[in-house]
């Protein structure tokens, strides 16, 4: 609606006060005079009189005393106070569109959907192509989860407006989150022909546009918002996040902070407040943005993701390990966070919790991944029990390409050890063009050699690991590690 309830029911209140404040009060007569009296008492009578006449006020027609006892419960945005005068609305006002209108925006403002509607739809028989009217009636479905009359209505709507702000914007809305990003701007760019200042608007095509990779119009677009109301929080990480795009993290940091004194209660805020100071390599700061996320939804598992992620690079492996459980405990579907717990639990040598973190990859999103079924061998190898390590291994060979790379090295592991095999399996990967699987081919030979207490030829393979400057794989940190031995 294009105007906000509280504005709506100040202008309709204020309109019913003026229009009660015609009559004045009646002329007082003042008492005759008494012969008798001298004229000390005359005068002491008529200063009694006068007060008493300026004590008496006018009583205010019933509309406008119910006028101001809304208006003021809405100042204090007490809406069920306000809905239950509607119960003893004055006769005279009790028919008007303005009236009738606003109990419906109240209704829907306390969240009780189908009086709302109720009291929607008959306005809307009286008056069919008011767009306020018809604009309610739309939110009313969509909060109800009507989405057919939600579209009946703001298709008839954008047929009398086809630039009404507010269907536009909704609009926008949805195209968003099907990341429809160009229709959806366009969706913006029509509200902003009709309204092109309204800020939802505004934030609605600079979001678009920083999606779309056309820095320049979002920026446009925030500051845009900005001018007007500096505190605009969103608009205000918004320019944050652009900063960051250009590596501008001082800037950055200052916007998200500007941000946060606005609103102090935003996860998202924090998530990039922290990655801000990361990139600055202030990472205590970094930490305590990470974990005021953490506090503010404890039930939501990025902040643990990024919290375990630094500990993990400062080598904080407890702590890490212990967020790591709190991101598979709050998402158990982030394969990524089983196999980051595995690594690390077999760091410590507990090799059955690390089995276990890499079954959870393994079966949760990586079960294509060949490198997973072999860490899992490893770990029953390292237990001495290589006839588990077959048994887990011989089924999944069986889908596998004969003449893949992949299915020779499990072969290799389920097999018994032959000299020729070995030479054979590292001539193909001297071949192989891909630096990441070479690479993973080769911890895997030196990690056959660590199981076997080969630890010369083990330390070879991993130094060629090791020297490819840190690919992304998660053997090479082991590879690292091995070098230990």
């Amino acid at each position: 609606m294009k105007l906000s309830l509280k504005v709506l029911a100040v202008g309709i209140t204020a309109a019913l006060i003026l229009s009660g404040c015609a009559s004045s009060p009646k002329e007082t007569i003042a008492p005759e005079d008494s012969i008798s009296e001298t004229l000390n008492e005359q005068k002491t009578e008529e200063k009694k009189e006068q007060k008493k006449e300026e004590k008496k006020k006018p009583e205010d027609p019933p509309e406008v005393a119910f006028a101001k006892k809304l208006q003021a419960k809405l100042e204090k945005n007490d809406i069920e106070g306000a809905l239950a005068l509607f119960d003893s609305i004055p006769e005279a006002i009790a028919q008007e569109k303005d009236m009738i209108f606003l109990h419906a925006s109240l209704l829907l403002s306390s969240g009780n959907m189908e009086e709302a509607g109720r009291v929607g739809k008959e306005l809307e028989e009286q008056y069919p192509d008011d767009l306020d009217i018809l604009e309610m009636n739309a939110l009313i479905a969509k909060q109800s989860g009507d989405n057919s009359n939600y579209k009946a209505y703001s298709n008839k709507i954008l047929s009398i407006d086809p630039n009404n702000a507010a269907m536009n914007i909704q609009k926008g809305q949805e195209l968003a989150l099907n990341k429809k990003w160009k229709q959806a701007r366009s969706s913006y760019t029509k509200a902003l022909t009709d309204d092109p200042e309204n800020e939802d608007a505004l934030f609605g095509y600079g979001l678009m546009s920083f999606y779309l990779k056309e820095d320049g119009k979002a920026r446009e677009s925030f500051k845009s918002i900005l001018e007007k109301n500096p505190h605009n929080s969103m608009a205000l990480a918004y320019m944050g996040k652009l900063s960051a795009e250009n590596e501008d993290y001082r800037n950055a940091i200052k916007y998200i902070e500007e941000a946060i004194k606005v609103d102090a209660y935003t996860y998202d805020f924090y998530m990039d407040y922290g990655s801000y100071l990361h990139q600055l390599n202030r990472d205590k700061e970094a930490i305590a943005a990470w974990e005021k996320a953490r506090d503010l939804d404890p039930e939501y598992f990025l902040a643990y993701a990024f919290l375990a992620g630094i500990n993990d690079e400062q080598n904080n492996y407890d702590v890490a390990l212990d967020n790591y459980r709190m991101v598979i405990q709050t998402n158990p579907n982030y394969y990524y966070a089983y196999e980051s717990a595995a690594i690390l639990e077999w760091h410590a040598q507990n090799w059955e919790a690390a089995r276990n973190d890499f079954y959870k990859a393994f079966v949760t999103g990586g079960s294509t991944n060949w490198s997973y079924a072999l860490m899992i061998a490893a770990t029953y190898m390292k237990e001495g029990n290589q006839f588990k390590a077959k048994e887990f291994l011989a089924p999944l060979m069986k889908k596998m390409d004969r003449e893949s790379l992949e299915y020779q090295m499990l072969k290799f592991y389920h097999d018994n050890y032959s000299k020729n095999g070995a030479n054979t399996l590292m001539m193909k990967i001297a071949k192989e063009e891909s630096t990441t699987k070479r690479g993973k081919l080769l911890f895997y030979f030196g990690l056959y050699n660590e199981l076997y207490n080969a630890t010369e030829a083990a330390i070879d393979y991993y130094g060629k690991v090791a020297s490819m400057a840190a690919p992304m794989f998660f053997e090479y940190r082991i590879a690292e590690w091995g070098l230990g031995l």
